[in-house]
């Protein structure tokens, strides 16, 4: 699955973060609209950005510490996205 966004560079590392994000919520989304269900694997998103599709970049440096940020902004606002929603982070 691809999903492509028109984003200014100024926010592209935030979008990033932020998109990728909610799109690992499909899981607890799955699971709090259908129980049944039973959703028990996780849903990994990784971005990147260019000028057009033909064209991807990281978001971040390719450091340690740059990905560990990244994965940090990432993780806190999942939790605060779901938490709005009352829902648990599971994955």
């Amino acid at each position: 699955m691809a999903c492509y966004f028109d984003a200014h560079k100024d926010v592209v590392y935030q979008a990033a973060y932020e998109v990728e994000a909610i799109m690992e919520c499909i899981p607890e989304m799955l699971n709090h609209l259908w129980p049944d269900y039973n959703c028990e694997v996780p849903f990994p998103v990784a971005g990147g950005f260019g000028k057009n599709m033909a064209e991807e970049h990281a978001v971040y440096e390719k450091t340690k510490e740059a990905k560990a940020e990244f994965a940090l902004k990432k993780a806190t606002f999942k939790g605060e996205f779901l938490g709005k929603k009352g829902i648990a982070v599971q994955f």
